[in-house]
């Protein structure tokens, strides 16, 4: 039973292995797609590229572009230079997924940054929590439930 746990959750972790051979098993990117497809949803103008803070745990395994969304994974250093002289950038960030009961859980959060001197400010602006649960019969996770919105 053990095994098999974390089995599960290396899949649900998108380990570099498992991820590439097929996309379906990484969650993350099922998620920041259900995430882009969402912000299309709403948003009045076109999208063409997006910010996304880069966590190598999270991130490191996803595409620089998904469905013609060009995807910039910026460092801490990254988003400081974008946003000097007061200005404010959008930003992805997704969290480190959590594990709850019998699902798995990913929180994508929509940020508006700004730096003052050496402090960065994040607004929330509303983002994504995304839920799977794996399927013993196909072998592999499914979306289950996604709450999205803004605050």
């Amino acid at each position: 039973m053990k095994y098999l746990f974390f089995l599960v959750l290396s899949l649900a972790l998108g380990i570099e292995g498992f991820s590439q051979q097929n996309d379906s098993l990484n969650i993350y990117l099922v998620s920041l797609t259900s995430h882009l497809e969402y912000l299309k949803s709403k948003s009045k103008e076109n999208i063409q590229s997006v910010y996304v803070e880069r966590d190598d745990l999270v991130t490191g395994s996803l595409p620089k572009q998904i469905d013609g969304i060009t995807i910039f994974y910026l460092t801490r250093l990254e988003i400081r230079d974008k946003t000097r002289k007061g200005k404010r950038i959008p930003l992805i960030v997704i969290r480190p997924v959590k594990v709850e009961r019998t699902s798995l859980k990913i929180s994508i959060i929509d940020f508006s940054v700004t730096t003052k001197k050496n402090s960065f400010n994040y607004s929330n602006g509303g983002g994504s929590t995304l839920e799977f649960r794996y399927n013993c019969d196909l072998q592999k996770f499914e979306l289950t439930n996604k709450k999205q919105g803004g605050i």
